[in-house]
This record gives C-alpha cells, structure tokens and sequence, in this order.
C-alpha cells in the first residue's frame, strides 16, 4: 500500500514514528484526516482500524478488490474477516447455500454481488468502506473510477 505523501506530511505536524511500517503510517493517516485518508491510499489493501474514543470500527478495501475484506452478523456479534473460513468457524453461524449467490455463478462463472456462497456471509465491495458503531453499520463508497475521454495519465 502506498500513502501518498502522508508520512512527511504527518512528521510536518509534529508525529513521530517507531518503524518503518505503512500500517503505523495508515493509522496516523486515518487519525489525522478520518474517512477523506482513503483518498490517499493506493495499491492493494483491506483493513480494518478500531477508534476506541469513538467506539467505531472502519473497515476497507481496496479500489480494484484486489484484497478480500468478508463480513456477517452472528447471533448479535458483528465479525469480519480476510478469509471467509474464519468467520465460518464462528460459534453460532450455521451453514447454508445462497442459493442467489450459486445462481449468479452458474450464469456468470463469478458472483457480482455482495452475498457469498455462504447465506449471512458478505463481502466488501472494492473501492468501499464499512463503518460499525453502536450495533449498526453503514457503507460507503469511497472511490469512483473517473473516466476522461481523449485524456491520458493522471
């Protein structure tokens, strides 16, 4: 994952680092600037950031879906996941066919939706964002390909 210019720019206001990692980056980036950090990223990336002053959870992913980012709710927990057998381990989750998701399949030879294969189980869209607080999420869409004809590069 790349942050565009938010390691000086976060130095610049007085934030120090410990390591070299792009996650102690990510989540000053996210402290400092909220949900507008995910402008700033780039690459392939799925997260997840606890703010505990707000008590919110941010889940992402990345804009081409190149990293999973799965979620359900379970018996009144909210659980989410890189891979969809951990959350099929769940105590509580039972398993059961989406029958639209195997529908979509055998038509499509993929699933263009949120639902997987597994009944409950969701993925996050690429280029989206889930926010969870007090029991409830919403999701957002963060990142919108923008297409100009007759323009090449950024």
């Amino acid at each position: 994952m790349i942050i565009r210019n938010c390691g000086q720019n976060l130095r610049a206001s007085g934030i120090s680092f410990c390591t070299h990692s792009d996650t102690e980056v990510l989540v000053n980036t996210i402290q400092q600037y909220g949900e507008k950090a995910l402008d700033k990223l780039r690459g392939m990336f799925g997260f997840a950031v606890w703010n505990e002053k707000e008590q919110t959870l941010m889940l992402a992913r990345d804009f081409f879906g190149i990293k999973p980012v799965y979620y359900a709710e379970i018996d009144g927990h909210f659980v989410f996941a890189s891979e969809i057998k951990s959350i099929l381990v769940f105590p509580g989750y039972e398993r059961k066919v989406n029958q639209k998701a195997l529908e979509q399949y055998l038509s499509f030879q993929y699933s263009p939706l949120e639902e997987t294969f597994f009944k409950g189980i969701y993925k996050l869209m690429p280029g989206h964002m889930l926010l969870y607080k007090n029991g409830s999420y919403e999701i957002k869409t963060y990142f919108k390909p923008k297409l100009t004809p007759g323009q090449v590069g950024p």
